[in-house]
């Protein structure tokens, strides 16, 4: 088989690389995560790319919880209702205005 289309050289050297990359793949097992069953996604990304300064499962469960928290307190924790009162409408105060 000739997939570059004549030249030796070049045939032989993908040759070659193609097995080295063999043996190399051989040599060196794919490793699994290591996560536990009942880990959750967010908790083993959490693990995975705090760059090493998360290194069990209970702190990431604690860091899953104080994100959420903090979520649920800054974007929705005041119940729905507005802070202040809102103004009236504009078209209340031309009317008013009005002689």
């Amino acid at each position: 088989m000739d997939p570059i289309g004549g030249d030796e050289e070049i045939n032989k050297a993908l040759r070659e690389f193609e097995e080295k990359e063999r043996t190399e793949q051989a040599a060196s097992p794919i490793r699994k995560e290591e996560s536990s069953p009942e880990e959750s996604k967010m908790v083993g990304f959490i693990i995975r790319h705090s760059g090493g300064l998360i290194k069990d499962q209970r702190r990431a469960v604690f860091i899953v919880i104080t994100l959420g928290v903090s979520f649920y307190l800054f974007f929705g924790g005041n119940g729905g209702e507005p802070s202040a009162p809102l103004p009236p409408p504009l078209e209340a105060e031309e009317a008013e205005l009005a002689p």
